[in-house]
């Protein structure tokens, strides 16, 4: 008992940064899996982009978000895309049927063309 508490001592900040990605892998994969089960059930809803705007990164930089709005059961969820895109534009997503906020885009590539920043006037 006491060789495995001096072994723990000895290799505590090892241990810890086993743990911690341990941890790391579980939330990527989870990740993984969710967005591998929301393709595959297929909910389909239409989003509205209602709003574009410039956000500041804590490191310093800025990109724009915008962001759309869709609709399931008459409740609305937002969903964001970093990239300039006017408003009023219209997209697909797939969403989790039983947790809606869940949601990626059915077409993964729609916005590649679209620019992730734009010159202030």
């Amino acid at each position: 008992m006491n060789d495995l508490k001096f072994f723990i001592k000895q290799h505590r900040s090892i241990i810890l940064f086993l743990i911690i990605l341990l941890v790391a892998v579980c939330v990527f994969f989870h990740s993984f899996y969710i967005e591998q089960k929301i393709r595959k059930m297929k909910c389909e809803a239409v989003a509205t982009v209602f709003f574009s705007n410039r956000e500041t990164h804590y490191r310093g930089g800025s990109v724009w978000r915008s962001r759309g709005i869709y609709y399931v059961e008459g409740v609305g969820y937002t969903y964001t895309i970093e990239a300039v895109i006017p408003i009023g534009t219209k997209f697909k997503i797939y969403y989790l049927p039983s947790n809606p906020r869940k949601s990626v885009l059915a077409n993964p590539h729609e916005f590649d063309n679209y620019p992730k920043y734009k010159k202030d006037p």
